[in-house]
């Protein structure tokens, strides 16, 4: 049912996931680039606060979050998929927002649809896609579903 608001998607989509697991399978005419955050180069935020007062450009984490920001603004939407560790997103999730913490300040991708996907065999997995609508939704996203 949710995929139907992504038929009119004319880019590609953007899966950010932790592992090398594929989600969805073949839809059409629309593109799908995966991105495994542990093959990404993503430092941990420091806490510096130089994206607040001088603008992410001057971050001192040389990585590739330039280049991941770019990806999001190229597709039409992004696919935040991620198991429940430990009650919450994983590790790799964790650490994809915070160094994308300055969105939240400076939200920007208003023009953006966000899909949400999660698992798990244990309890926690309300919280976790709660967690991820607000992160999504506090950085512009338009949420058209969660699912698990």
């Amino acid at each position: 049912m949710y995929l139907q608001s992504w038929e009119v998607l004319e880019k590609a989509i953007l899966i950010v996931r932790p592992k090398n697991r594929r989600v969805l399978q073949d839809l059409g005419n629309i593109e799908f680039e995966y991105l495994m955050l542990k093959d990404a180069d993503l430092s941990q935020c420091h806490g510096c606060f130089v994206c607040f007062t001088t603008g992410e450009n001057h971050c001192p984490c040389k990585d590739d979050a330039p280049a991941i920001e770019q990806k999001m603004h190229s597709a039409d939407g992004v696919i935040f998929a991620t198991p429940v560790y430990g009650m919450n997103v994983s590790a790799l999730m964790k650490t994809f927002i915070d160094r994308f913490s300055y969105i939240f300040h400076r939200p920007r991708f208003f023009d953006k649809k966000a899909l949400l996907l999660s698992t798990t065999g244990v309890p926690g997995l309300k919280e976790v896609l709660d967690y991820l609508k607000l992160v999504a939704g506090v950085w512009g996203f338009e949420i058209s579903s969660r699912s698990v």
